[in-house]
């Protein structure tokens, strides 16, 4: 599910309708409002990996109607009043497209039931974990291996930092150093995904000096492998996390397995291109 930011419109069109009488009985809209905060997602290190989360957006759904969609955090105007059930499904931005928010599948939903009183305004605070029944199919936090391996010989390989002021969480996050001598190009081990149709996406917390790239191979048995591009992420100053949405590679495969594709080279002005990552995964119904 996804649509084009619409939250600016849907507040201005409530102020519109608060700001006149009520088509059907002439008596003045008295609303409630919510006070939507950021979310938080707990997770199971072991199983699920980190809990580190970038929802961005709230899709809002009051008696199971869609309220709208907007920016996190915020405070909104319903026209419910009474006891209502709320709804707040965490939205991410596909790919790192700021235009474009998505419910991310794999959240669950914060959901609650609250008497909401005209012109009192009540504060949400999501904390969600993920969906029940999840396939977590690659799982690398760096804590006690390093699941990626290079494409080619020569090309930079990731390594372990323990720096506590380099490592995003635990006690170990990876690290890739690039001169004009070299690149990264590194990948996951041959990963099967679900079906055609099926959600599947990948998690990836990152900072970095300089811009890199995703790529998915898909491999197919007795066949040649193909790589294709998926998106470009510039440079990171502070740790960030992205969602990539890998169903529509799949879509175009159908391959028997696939590897996840990180790929980069040094930016001009700089001696030393700098990469971190921790926290990567995939995961699928």
């Amino acid at each position: 599910m996804r649509v084009r930011w619409f939250g600016l419109f849907l507040s201005l069109a409530v102020a519109f309708l608060l700001s006149s009488c009520s088509i059907f009985d002439g008596e003045p809209l008295e609303p409630a409002y919510l006070f939507i905060d950021t979310f938080s997602v707990t997770a199971d290190p072991i199983t699920q990996g980190s809990g580190t989360e970038k929802v961005q957006d709230g899709w809002v759904y009051i008696n199971g109607q869609q309220l709208g969609v907007f920016q996190l955090p915020t405070t909104i105007p319903v026209l419910d009043t009474g006891m209502v059930e709320i709804t707040v499904f965490g939205g991410v931005k596909e790919n790192g497209l700021t235009g474009l928010s998505t419910i991310y599948p794999f959240y669950r939903g914060y959901e609650l039931e609250r008497q909401l009183v005209p012109f009192q305004t009540d504060t949400l605070t999501p904390a969600v974990t993920y969906q029940s029944g999840l396939s977590f199919l690659f799982l690398e936090r760096f804590e006690i291996g390093n699941g990626f391996s290079v494409t080619s010989p020569g090309n930079v390989a990731l390594s372990i930092t323990t720096n506590p002021d380099e490592v995003l969480e635990g006690n170990r996050s990876a690290v890739a150093l690039i001169d004009s001598t070299n690149y990264l190009r590194i990948t996951t081990d041959p990963v099967t995904l679900p079906p055609v149709g099926q959600p599947v996406w990948a998690e990836i917390d990152y900072k970095c000096n300089t811009e890199f790239e995703f790529w998915l191979t898909g491999f197919y048995a007795g066949g040649v492998p193909v790589s294709s591009y998926m998106i470009s992420v510039p440079p990171r100053d502070s740790w960030n996390k992205i969602y990539l949405n890998l169903g529509v590679k799949v879509q175009q495969f159908q391959a028997d397995s696939y590897g996840l594709e990180i790929r980069a080279l040094k930016n001009d002005s700089l001696d030393t291109g700098i990469l971190y990552f921790d926290n990567i995964k995939i995961v699928a119904f």
